[in-house]
């Protein structure tokens, strides 16, 4: 199993655990609740010369599409190092509006990111992991409304 594939595993299971608690204080969705895409966009212009796209001190707007009504947290993880995440609650527990979820991110330091949404299910299963995407985050100014990415 390759390194980044052991720290999704590692930053999954962490955050799962932070959400699954939270599941067992608010209730559970129907067990047929599902995250079925997590998307990442500027809310501003931005600029790269390379391709990194996201930079630090400008804002994203993470929206994950949802099947179940139940309430949905959005996390980013940092890896800081192998099998290491420091995570990002960025909305939690938020329930749906005509079956999306969306939070904003602004990052603050430069590295790997991952970027997922969870939903508290009363039978999560493995099979049905939700969405992560990967980004490298660069350094970011936000020039007059924009975004300049270094």
């Amino acid at each position: 199993m390759s390194r980044n594939a052991k720290f999704r595993r590692s930053a999954l299971a962490a955050t799962g655990a932070a959400v699954g608690a939270a599941a067992l204080v608010l209730g559970a969705a129907p067990a047929d609740a599902a995250i079925t895409s997590v998307r990442v966009t500027p809310t501003t212009p931005t600029y790269s010369s390379s391709d990194v796209a996201i930079g630090t001190s400008c804002t994203y707007a993470v929206t994950a599409t949802v099947t179940g009504n139940g309430p949905v947290t959005v996390v980013a993880a940092r890896q800081i190092g192998p099998n290491q995440a420091v995570t990002q609650f960025l909305v939690a527990n938020k329930r749906a509006t005509r079956g999306t979820v969306t939070a904003y991110w602004t990052p603050k330091v430069p590295g790997t990111y991952f970027v997922s949404a969870y939903q508290a299910q009363a039978r999560q299963s493995m099979r049905q992991a939700p969405p992560i995407k990967k980004f490298t985050v660069g350094n970011g100014l936000d020039v007059f409304g924009n975004c300049v990415v270094f």
